[in-house]
């Protein structure tokens, strides 16, 4: 049987990626190295595969250039470049955190843009979905002052992978995951976390009617389904209250602790900027420099503000391409709505989880959480390119 490059080249990314949340998830709770090997492999393993299908299709022109994959690349290429000419061009993280995600974007947009995802892809999703659900449960419950930011940051995969179960999955096994997903996130005391699960998980659903048009019987049913879901995250709360971990309390205190020190880290940023040359504040600083230049409060991390980080690190310029990506996802997924397109729900989950994470947490600065919701991202506008084509050729 011949096997089709093109196939097995984003099946074995989408193995790659469950891979990497997997080791990752526990190199952050256990710090045993060989973890991280893996994880480094199987980020590496993805831009292989990657590569290989970019350049096999381009070869025989079978592989489509818009202005997405343009903006992606130019991307790449810019903050390559900056980081080189900075001196910090970091190997081999550079490569992963830079290149990952905008790849298996590209990838998956451009075969979705083309056929429907192998059968495969439906139980992957919800056997990784639930296997990354499990290993979470360490990682939010670790009690260790050492890890415990990075390794509740690490569940954060829990969430991100929703949108591919959305889409594969059946209504029922969804809304199941759901649930688990606002429990874990919930048990994390991470406000951003919590904000993501509940405004998004609700933002899919209501959205879900509005795309089906259902009948007044079927709203009942929805609301039903609803009431159940705020029932679990209730009593999920009521848990957290009698753990002495309530969540809803540091919610109302963001404004007076700062976000966890996030007001102190993105003034220092900003005032590291404001002292930074004409050209640096153009170009930027170079790859990861706020996390090995500024190293905010005394420790070696990034800026909580994946818009503030962008400034430091690539400069005005950089920031620019950045927010002109985040517009172009944000205007496909309002004409999705606008259409009623049946990927509107799961787009829409992306995009809140976009904003939150990239106002007061990480995202486009490591291929982390970013890297399942590209490969959504890719899938999503991949279709939508395709149903829009139907239309207009059902139309003619």
């Amino acid at each position: 049987m011949k096997i089709k490059v093109n196939n097995a080249c984003i099946i074995l990314s989408y193995i790659f990626v469950f891979i990497s949340a997997f080791t990752y998830l526990r190199f952050t709770v256990t710090q045993i190295y060989r973890w991280r090997l893996l994880y480094l492999s199987s980020m590496m393993g993805i831009i292989i595969l990657s590569f290989i299908y970019i350049f096999a299709y381009a070869s025989k022109k079978f592989f489509t250039i818009n202005c997405i994959t343009v903006l992606l690349i130019f991307i790449v290429v810019y903050e390559l470049i900056i980081s080189a000419f900075s001196g910090l061009f970091v190997a081999p993280m550079i490569l992963i955190d830079v290149i990952s995600w905008p790849l298996v974007f590209v990838v998956f947009y451009d075969y979705c843009k083309k056929y429907e995802l192998p059968k495969c892809f439906s139980w992957l999703t919800l056997v990784g979905s639930i296997i990354v659900c499990i290993l979470s449960i360490p990682n939010i419950m670790t009690t260790s002052v050492q890890v415990r930011g990075s390794s509740i940051f690490a569940a954060y995969y829990s969430f991100a992978f929703l949108p591919m179960v959305y889409l594969l999955r059946s209504k029922r096994e969804s809304l199941l995951l759901s649930v688990v997903v606002t429990v874990l996130m919930i048990l994390s005391t991470k406000r951003s976390a919590f904000i993501i699960v509940i405004v998004g998980i609700s933002a899919y659903y209501i959205l879900s009617n509005h795309v089906q048009n259902k009948s007044i019987k079927q709203m009942q049913k929805y609301i039903g389904l609803m009431i159940v879901f705020i029932a679990v995250a209730i009593l999920c709360q009521m848990m957290i209250e009698r753990l002495g971990l309530d969540i809803i309390a540091r919610l109302t205190n963001i404004s007076e602790d700062g976000g966890s020190g996030r007001s102190r880290i993105w003034r220092q940023v900003m005032s590291y900027f404001q002292d930074s040359s004409v050209l640096e504040k153009i170009f930027g600083h170079g790859f990861h420099a706020v996390f090995y230049e500024i190293k905010p409060l005394g420790i070696a991390r990034y800026a909580h503000n994946s818009l503030i980080e962008t400034l430091y690190d690539y400069g005005i310029l950089g920031l620019i391409l950045i927010l002109v990506l985040i517009w172009k996802i944000i205007s496909k997924t309002v004409n999705m709505v606008k259409t009623k397109s049946t990927l509107a729900p799961a787009m829409s989950f992306t995009v809140f989880s976009l904003i939150v994470l990239t106002l007061v947490s990480y995202f486009f600065e490591q291929s982390l959480i970013i890297v399942p919701f590209s490969i959504a991202w890719g899938v999503c506008l991949g279709k939508y390119e395709r149903e829009i084509k139907e239309i207009r050729r059902n139309n003619g």
